[in-house]
């Protein structure tokens, strides 16, 4: 019981840091470090790098700002890290996933300033939860792709031990922000999220700019990479070629990719790429991937009570 009241007092606590008094705005009173970091996974993380940024205590808005700033911080160390482990790299394969490697912490350094260019407005920043999240995520996958590029094992666990800390603060950034944006909507603050308020869509017609970009149904980062996209909607923005190239000719023999009954404008199989491990299979192939004949679904699935199709749909 004790703990409940202290859980609930502590969100008390919290919301009234954050919420204005009389006409919804939101104030910047002080609250503990420690209450922020409470919901977080890596907590020692939190605590250690959001309190030696301001010193055990500050507003909402400094400490959020502190979570982010960590995250760039340990982000750009991972770019120069990359850097200087990149140079014991002697084969082709792992000096070109090195060059992938640093652009995808360039891409990660941009996806937090953009997060943390939404911190200086609080409530503008609980309108944006699902933007920034979906852009602090984004950093978690580019430093796991990072890694999973570099196939030295001694490269790659050097690179892997130099961005430990760097996933651990951006993971604690994203429960920061999540667990400030329930607490706004438990308490009824108005958090309304309309296409005009969505900054983040730069064209008036409302899409977003990476529609521009060319995009692929996959590409094969390991030998033995396995994709199977079967009775999908697949939109035009698929490329004609569906696939693509990781290195060069690598991998391009060894890999399975298979295509089944999809629809959509970017179904079409005619214009796919024409590597060894691609594959338009039939309905007999097909049916090996399904819910029942993969994973034995029919099995266990029903005691969940959750609706799924166990073989084909079409």
């Amino acid at each position: 019981m004790s703990k409940a009241i202290f859980g609930a007092l502590s969100a008390v606590l919290l919301v009234a840091a954050v919420i204005g008094v009389g006409d919804g705005s939101l104030s910047t009173t002080s609250k503990s470090v420690s209450t922020f970091c409470a919901k977080t996974d890596y907590q020692a993380d939190c605590e250690r790098t959001i309190g030696s940024a301001i010193n055990g205590s500050s507003s909402p808005k400094e400490v959020i700002q502190a979570s982010f700033q960590a995250a760039i911080d340990e982000i750009q160390a991972g770019f120069h890290l990359s850097n200087n482990v990149s140079l014991k790299a002697n084969d082709p394969m792992n000096k070109a996933a090195f060059n992938i490697c640093r652009q995808l912490l360039e891409d990660a350094d941009e996806e937090l300033n953009a997060a943390f260019s939404e911190t200086h407005d609080l409530q503008g920043l609980a309108r944006r939860t699902d933007d920034i999240k979906t852009w602090l995520s984004a950093v978690i996958s580019y430093q796991q792709t990072c890694l999973d590029g570099i196939t030295d094992p001694e490269l790659q666990s050097t690179m892997k031990d130099g961005l430990s800390t760097a996933a651990k603060v951006t993971s604690n950034a994203i429960a920061i922000v999540d667990e400030l944006s329930s607490l706004l909507k438990s308490f009824k603050v108005p958090i309304n999220i309309t296409m005009g308020s969505r900054r983040l869509l730069d064209d008036e017609q409302g899409f977003p700019s990476w529609l521009k970009f060319r995009n692929y149904l996959g590409r094969p980062w390991k030998a033995y990479s396995r994709t199977i996209v079967m009775e999908s909607t697949i939109g035009d923005l698929i490329q004609p070629e569906g696939w693509m190239p990781w290195d060069g000719d690598n991998f391009l023999d060894t890999l399975y990719y298979a295509e089944y009954n999809n629809r959509g404008p970017g179904a079409g199989t005619s214009g796919r790429v024409n590597w060894p491990g691609y594959h338009v299979i039939g309905r007999a192939e097909a049916q090996k991937y399904t819910v029942d004949s993969l994973i034995q679904g029919s099995q266990w699935i029903k005691y969940s009570n959750i609706r799924y199709f166990g073989g084909l749909k079409f």
